[in-house]
């Protein structure tokens, strides 16, 4: 029988653990858990482990660990995404694809032609958690404050890829992707890089790519990007 999965603030150190808040109020309310009944937590970072309800009250669940799993779905590519901040509703649909396609870590740009600012870091931290939870992942994407492409492109270091129409499909680095630990996958605003932006990327020494013939948006971008960076590195 599949256990339901809870990625949380848990210490899993200890042989017992305490669930509270929303977590508490899902597994007694909806999905009407009971004492003796197991479940899986996480602690976002990868440590998991099945516990079993020895407690339940108003104020929360009390947990004994039974078993340390291990979780082999986290991919080995750490792929960190700098997507321009786009509408509300489109970055947060951003967040949680790039996070159920492997996105490590997920980083706001303020670009040239960025047009909406304002994003909630705690609700995308929420969002990526829940969509960790569903897609099975061992650790919970770190989510930055928004910062400026000027600033973010003098810090970044390892193979790093701007993403604009026009340039080498991207599975054509395979073997570049493969040597790497780690990459960053840059993905514009819906307006596209500014040419000053392409400049200041080249000369960084970022490797111009494409995602194919189609022009998609950049919320679909972003998705796309990080699973075939994943994809490429695993194949």
């Amino acid at each position: 029988m599949r256990l339901h999965r809870f990625i949380g603030d848990f210490d899993l150190s200890r042989p017992r653990v305490r669930v509270s808040g929303g977590h508490a109020q899902q597994i007694r309310e909806v999905l009407r858990l009971r004492t003796g009944d197991v479940l899986l937590l996480a602690d976002g970072k990868g440590a998991e482990a099945a516990c079993r309800i020895i407690e339940m009250s108003r104020e929360g669940l009390e947990c004994e660990i039974e078993e340390r799993v291990g979780n082999d779905r986290e991919p080995a590519l750490e792929v960190a995404l700098y997507l321009a901040v786009l509408r509300r509703e489109n970055f947060e649909w951003a967040v949680e694809k790039a996070t159920e396609a492997g996105a490590r870590r997920i980083v706001p740009l303020i670009s040239r032609r960025t047009v909406k600012l304002g994003l909630n870091v705690e609700r995308l931290k929420k969002i990526a958690r829940e969509a960790a939870e569903q897609s099975g992942r061992a650790k919970v994407p770190e989510i930055s404050e928004a910062v400026e492409l000027g600033a973010a492109l003098a810090q970044a270091s390892g193979p790093n890829f701007l993403f604009e129409p026009g340039h080498p499909p991207f599975r054509s680095f395979e073997a570049r992707i493969k040597k790497a630990e780690r990459i960053g996958v840059w993905i514009g605003p819906e307006g596209g890089w500014a040419p000053e932006e392409v400049r200041a990327a080249e000369e960084a020494k970022f490797l111009l790519a494409g995602l194919g013939k189609l022009v998609l948006r950049a919320e679909t971008a972003a998705a796309v990007a990080v699973f075939e960076a994943v994809s490429l590195y695993e194949a």
